[in-house]
This record gives C-alpha cells, sequence and structure tokens, in this order.
C-alpha cells in the first residue's frame, strides 16, 4: 500500500506549466536545499574552496545566492 504523501503549499508555484521545466527542477531542489553549493561540495570533498565564484566575497550556500550574492541579484 502506498503511503500519502504529506501536501506542500508551493507545489504549484514550483510545478507551474507557464515555468519551464529546468527552471522548476532547479527551483524545486532550492526548496529542498538539494542544490550542490560550495559549501556542500566542500563537505563532500570535491572542491576545497567555499568562496562563491560569482562575487568572491562570502561563502556560497543558498542563502547567499538567492538573497545576499551582488552579482546573482544584479542578473
Amino acid at each position: 500500500m502506498l503511503q500519502q504523501e504529506h501536501k506542500v503549499g508551493w507545489s504549484k508555484l514550483v510545478w507551474s506549466r507557464s515555468n519551464l521545466p529546468k527552471h522548476s527542477f532547479i527551483f524545486w531542489l532550492a526548496l529542498l536545499n538539494r542544490l550542490q553549493t560550495r559549501d556542500k561540495l566542500c563537505k563532500w570533498n570535491v572542491t576545497n574552496s567555499l568562496t562563491c565564484p560569482l562575487c568572491n566575497n562570502e561563502r556560497e550556500e543558498i542563502s547567499h545566492l538567492f538573497f545576499c550574492c551582488k552579482f546573482f541579484n544584479d542578473v
């Protein structure tokens, strides 16, 4: 028997028909905190640098990319 999944309020916003599938997928990963940012890659020993390659100022993590990164906000 399949379990009923817990519904989330952002589902229709992410998976809207007006969104490109690639954008929906990246948005979904960001909401679940699953983007492979440098803070996570460092934990997995993939990279040694935590610095954001876009602005070279702060540690690259999801909150920095979407809310603090000057380069990302300018785009």
